[in-house]
Parts: C-alpha cells; structure tokens; sequence
C-alpha cells in the first residue's frame, strides 16, 4: 500500500541529489496561500474565507486591533456576550478546513441568538502572546451567513 501512494506522489530530487518518492516542501503552498478566495466572492464559502482572512490578519499584532475587527464581525444577537468577555490579553488565528464547511441548521449558540445560515467549519486555533505562538486547539468554529454578510457567535479570548 505504501508503495502505490509513494508511485502516486512523483518524484523529487533532494540535497545530495537523491531521488525521493515524496513532494518537494515547495509542494505545499502556505496557510495564507492555501486561504485566498476563490474568484467569485458571492458563495458562502468566499464570503467565509474573506472574513476569516480579515480576522487572521490581526493575529499575533495588538489585542485591540483583533477585538475591533471581532466586533464589527460578532452577529448583533450576540453583542451582549461578547460584550461580557473578560479583556482580552491575547490573539488568535483560525486555521480552518474550507473543505469541510457545511450547512448547520440544527446550530444554536448557548446564549443569544444569531440569524442566518448557520454552518459548521473544523479549525485549528493557534494562540498568540504577543507575536508568539502559546498554544493551539481544536474546534468547530460555528458561523453564520445573513444578508449576505458573515457573523460570528461571541469569541471571548484571554
């Protein structure tokens, strides 16, 4: 089995020379890289990336610059919720699966109310002091998309 995946993926040529059955690092375009949108910005999935692009680019930066961004994304019906958070201290990065967004219907945020499509999206959370990295976690980041617009539930950050 190991062989046919290994005759699937090319050949590259390494260092010193020698023929390996594996892609080269250059195969594997960066997070960012993998992250930009499509060219039509009108399907759900676009509309996902550009926001989650917006928010990422505040990552590793100021506290406040990623809590306005985060404000200005976080749905009305969950403006109270955010609100309560405790000051945040630091900043995240969503480093989601676009391949795995899917329609929610069924989701519903624990407090408040969100309108909209709500879907689902697996992501890697990479957490930032300061500019580095402190830690990571797994979720379903849950949003919603209403007049076209995305929404996020309440993220509190500490």
């Amino acid at each position: 089995m190991l062989g046919l995946l290994a005759g699937c993926a090319g050949s590259a040529t390494t260092a010193s020379g020698a023929s390996s059955s594996f892609p080269p690092p250059s195969a594997f375009p960066p997070p960012s890289a993998r992250s930009s949108a499509p060219a039509d910005d009108s399907t759900p999935l676009a509309r996902v990336r550009a926001a989650i692009d917006r928010f990422n680019a505040t990552a590793g930066k100021q506290v406040a610059a990623q809590q306005q961004v985060l404000e200005a994304l976080v749905s009305s019906g969950q403006t109270a919720q955010q609100r309560a958070c405790p000051v945040a201290t630091t900043t995240i990065e969503l480093e989601p699966v676009y391949a795995r967004l899917t329609a929610a219907p069924q989701w519903h945020p624990s407090s408040g109310t969100m309108a909209g499509t709500a879907y689902a999206l697996p992501t890697l959370i990479r957490i930032y002091t300061g500019d580095r990295i402190t830690g990571t976690d797994l979720t379903d980041l849950h949003l919603t998309i209403d007049a076209g617009q995305v929404r996020f539930p309440a993220i509190c950050l500490r």
